[in-house]
């Protein structure tokens, strides 16, 4: 009896076996990232969980597991896991950056600047991390090393809006509202009217008499 074949010219079976195949690691590391990136942790830890079985020193899956345990509140674990990912693959802007990120969350100031720092170093473009460290230089009270790091991550990307809102906020602390108004609108076109922008524009429309306009917003 002839054996029977599908379109592809193979049979059920050797389909069948195909399908049971194992995935390699960088195929299951495509696949958790993908999950990461749409918010599903448990599958993204389940996969780089696959991977790190097979190797206890893979990068990437060790990266994955850093973020997932972050996610889940597991910060110790996961500066210990993305440490782990950048011993064996150094030099990776982004995860230094995510690592800065972590310990920034921890409260670890300083190695979160010099984290953020290295990152930079690598892809001086990186916008996020030079929003971060004006975030940390606005929190140590000193809002013009912010505002130089924030006007920086704009000459990277004009429109980021975080960028713009921020420069607003402190532009309005210096009492230079038309500055502020300039940024603040611009925020509002990036993110998709932020309350937060909206609400700061209403505080400089009316710093400039502009009662009106200030009381719509």
């Amino acid at each position: 009896m002839a054996r029977t074949h599908l379109a592809n010219g193979r049979t059920p079976d050797e389909m069948a076996h195909t399908m049971n195949e194992p995935q390699d690691n960088e195929q299951l590391i495509q696949q958790a990232n993908a999950h990461f990136a749409d918010g599903n942790i448990l599958a993204a830890g389940k996969l780089a969980g696959t991977v790190f079985a097979r190797d206890a020193n893979h990068p990437e899956a060790l990266f994955i597991l850093g973020m997932v345990s972050h996610r889940s509140k597991n910060h110790k674990l996961a500066i210990q896991l993305i440490e782990k990912s950048l011993s064996i693959k150094p030099n990776q802007a982004n995860v230094l950056f995510h690592l800065a990120t972590v310990l920034q969350f921890c409260g670890q100031i300083s190695d979160a600047e010099i984290r953020l720092a290295q990152a930079l170093k690598i892809n001086p473009n990186l916008v996020e991390a030079h929003i971060n460290l004006g975030n940390i230089s606005f929190g140590q009270n000193n809002p013009k090393r912010a505002l130089t790091h924030y006007v920086t991550a704009l000459q990277s990307d004009p429109g980021n809006g975080t960028a713009h809102y921020n420069i607003g906020v402190i532009s309005q602390a210096f009492g230079d509202h038309e500055l502020a108004l300039e940024h603040l609108e611009k925020s509002i076109t990036a993110n998709d009217d932020s309350p937060s922008a909206h609400m700061a524009k209403a505080f400089s429309l009316l710093m400039t008499e502009q009662f009106t306009e200030g009381w719509k917003e």
